[in-house]
């Protein structure tokens, strides 16, 4: 019998977790640095800046010209691989993460996405989370330039992994000694 316990954590936490040995596997949208853990890429993501169809015009994103620090922001906490794509962008833009105005940081990509439909401000989010809100109008994406992220599976290099874990790698189709 075989059994499989799922949490949701952010980049930083997954890899402690995976270090520690509290998780056997692990899944990041963002960089890791421990040399004792393997990555295989899984998917990849765009980031998109998203914002709310009714707050859209007042928000003033509508031209070519954003300024990054004038926006409402909705975040996820730190740790997390989607704020560090807001943090790189802030410093590719001149900005440190306190000029930036965050108005709201939230623990998953889910409550951010919603907290953005209810047009309590803007957020970088991968365009997999928010692709049904795209598509049913409620949230508008604003055109930016952002790099493509990739998802990674994460293990440890030097532990066996579980009967659970293996069953999940082969349930999609990864290779648990394969690494990138």
């Amino acid at each position: 019998d075989i059994s499989l316990n799922v949490t949701m954590s952010n980049t930083q936490q997954v890899e402690s977790a995976v270090m520690k040995s509290s998780a056997d596997i692990g899944f990041v949208e963002g960089p890791v640095s421990s040399q004792h853990l393997k990555l295989q890429k899984v998917d990849h993501d765009q980031p998109a800046l998203v914002v709310s169809t009714r707050r859209w015009p007042s928000l003033g994103v509508t031209g070519n010209s954003i300024d990054l620090d004038k926006l409402p922001w909705i975040t996820r906490e730190s740790g997390s691989g989607t704020r560090r794509v807001l943090e790189d962008l802030a410093y590719k833009n001149g900005l440190k993460w306190s000029d930036l105005n965050v108005v709201l940081e939230l623990p998953s990509n889910e409550s951010v996405k919603e907290a953005v439909e209810a047009g309590a401000g803007v957020t970088l989010i991968s365009r997999h989370v928010v692709a049904s809100s795209l598509k049913s109008g409620t949230l508008r994406a604003v055109p930016l330039d952002l790099p493509p992220r990739s998802f990674h599976m994460v293990l440890h290099k030097d532990r066996d992994i579980s009967d659970a874990a293996r069953a999940l790698i082969d349930m999609i189709g990864l290779d648990a000694g394969d690494s990138s």
